[in-house]
């Protein structure tokens, strides 16, 4: 469990009305996720400007975050009596308060209901609000186990395809226009071509010995086509469940930069390795890899869950995002290793390109906030 910068006491976990936190019982220190800080009616001009004040901190002089132990960045606001401070990961998307500044923040106001209502109404409607918190993945540290049964229908729907689930949900201040936009050409170009997949495919995807034709516009068409339903449907969850942070975190123009630079760096080690050098390569899997492994080195310690399911029982596992891709990127190597000896339909190389491009990027970046 984190530790208290206060007090270095242990961090307790609780329920509230806006998800779970954890808190210091000696001295009401709180550290809680950006989700659920956006969740206590928070004043979204308040919001905004601490998250995008921190994410555009270039000289973080916070304290290290309990979570990851990465800089936290320290943002002010103002109650109306004093100006109070707040630190911020943005690597973990925690944001820390000192004893009693959470309860201290400038909130939407409500209209309070001044009608009377009967004791027993009053009891049961709060055991069903309980209820449904807990149904809704806000449970306490015994309940959020790190094997559990799945919370709710679609994870055991999920849990089939073997797709990975955000723990903490995702997160995002603005709308991830370029990775839904990206989502649907894949999808609308899928239907587009899949009268004559196999003509389309000779005729737009990047084949190695090829790669000149159409002035290298295959380099580009290959991005977008897919094979198959489990192609586009596999390809574009792991878009929809990584893209948005990553669009969030680095700007669209960045992010736009990421795609395509990720898918070139697949095509080329692709082509130079792949024995096969006149079979078309097509999909979005290198563009995606690159959007995994930028994830995972910006927010290593962000929980993600898998779902397995043996003979008709499913189980939910909990694990941090990079422990996850370690493992995939072994998955990788193996993938590898099949395609070069000429066993196997799935580029590797194109995935290992992705990753290279995303670990640049996120390296990057990581150096440049640390001068």
């Amino acid at each position: 469990m984190p530790i208290c910068l206060n007090c270095n006491t242990e961090l307790q976990k609780k329920i509230t009305d806006y998800g779970q936190i954890q808190f210091c019982p000696n001295c009401d220190s709180k550290m809680i996720g950006a989700a659920n800080v956006k969740r206590s009616k928070i004043k979204y001009e308040l919001y905004h400007q601490l998250w995008i004040g921190a994410k555009s901190d270039n000289q973080k002089i916070g304290r290290n975050c309990p979570t990851c132990d990465q800089k936290m960045s320290l943002q002010y606001f103002n109650d109306g009596n004093a100006k109070i401070g707040v630190e911020i990961c943005i690597h973990c998307y925690q944001f820390w308060f000192d004893k009693t500044k959470f309860e201290n923040l400038p909130r939407i106001e409500t209209v309070e209901v001044t009608e009377k209502v009967n004791p027993k109404i009053e009891l049961a409607l709060a055991n069903y609000k309980l209820n449904e918190l807990k149904e809704k993945n806000e449970m306490d540290e015994n309940e959020k186990g790190f094997v559990r049964k799945p919370d709710n229908v679609w994870e055991y729907i999920v849990g089939i395809f073997g797709f990975p689930i955000e723990e903490e949900g995702s997160f995002f201040e603005f709308y991830p226009f370029i990775t839904w936009t990206f989502v649907l050409l894949c999808i609308v170009t899928f239907f587009s071509v899949s009268g004559d997949l196999r003509f389309n495919v000779m005729q737009f995807g990047f084949i190695p010995s090829e790669w000149p034709r159409y002035f290298g516009l295959t380099i580009f068409t290959s991005l977008i086509m897919h094979s198959s339903w489990w192609h586009v449907i596999s390809n574009m969850y792991f878009m929809m469940a990584f893209g948005d942070n990553v669009e969030d975190y680095l700007g669209r123009f960045s992010f736009v930069l990421l795609l395509l630079g990720s898918h070139a760096m697949g095509l080329i080690l692709h082509g130079f390795f792949d024995p096969s050098k006149n079979i078309p390569l097509i999909g979005a899997s290198g563009a995606v890899s690159g959007v995994m492994a930028f994830y995972a080195a910006m927010f290593p310690m962000k929980k993600i869950a898998i779902v397995f399911h043996f003979f008709f029982r499913f189980f939910k596992i909990s694990m941090k995002v990079w422990v996850y891709f370690s493992l995939w990127l072994l998955i990788q190597v193996w993938t590898i290793i099949q395609q070069v000896g000429g066993g196997s339909i799935v580029s590797g190389l194109g995935h290992l390109g992705g990753v290279l491009v995303g670990l640049t990027f996120a390296f990057y970046l990581k150096s440049e906030k640390s001068e």
